[in-house]
């Protein structure tokens, strides 16, 4: 839920894109366990693991970049995060090693340094990382919106050069192939 995801190059933009892929996912995992963490500069568990999925698409509709304190993105921060979901429960009564996946849908633009170890601690804990790419190829500007949703302009840099977010479809697969796990495009 950094701001790079509110780029607009797929519609109406990457976020509202994401959920619409989260939520039919969703529909499809009845029965499992799922937990839920937004994340951009930092990682917030918005969720616990719980098998109550009309809660979690209320949940995913309801993210907003507004929902974490720190902007940017840090890969890092999430899979902690999820590793320490993961601990803390959601496999009582489970018979065997349960499954634990975390799936990252992001348009891949990490800033932050960390995220390989981080990875390499999640598969030796049994964690597979799968991840979902947002956004196309050309990337888009970051729009800037006011209160109301009305457009006012782009994001800038120092400079007054308009910041274009293109997504790192190739980071993202290094991090579902390190993480053992695959990668996929939002379509």
């Amino acid at each position: 839920i950094s701001t790079s995801m509110t780029a607009e190059d797929e519609q109406p933009n990457r976020p509202e894109k994401a959920n619409r892929e989260i939520n039919a996912l969703l529909s499809q995992l009845g029965g499992n366990r799922i937990g839920l963490i937004a994340f951009a500069g930092s990682a917030l568990l918005i969720s616990p693991m719980t098998n109550d999925i009309g809660s979690l698409k209320m949940f995913v509709s309801s993210l907003t970049t507004d929902s974490v304190s720190t902007q940017g993105t840090d890969f890092k921060s999430v899979i902690d995060e999820a590793m320490r979901a993961f601990e803390r429960g959601g496999v009582e009564g489970v018979s065997g090693k349960p499954t634990r996946v975390l799936l990252i849908a992001s348009d891949g633009e990490d800033n932050e340094p960390g995220a390989e170890s981080a990875t390499k601690k999640a598969v030796e804990a049994g964690i597979r990382i799968f991840t979902i790419g947002c956004g196309s190829e050309r990337g888009a500007p970051i729009p800037v919106k006011d209160d109301r949703g009305t457009l006012r302009g782009y994001k800038k840099t120092g400079k007054d050069q308009v910041v274009m977010s293109v997504p790192s479809f190739s980071g993202l697969e290094k991090l579902a192939s390190r993480g053992e796990g695959l990668f996929f495009r939002s379509t």
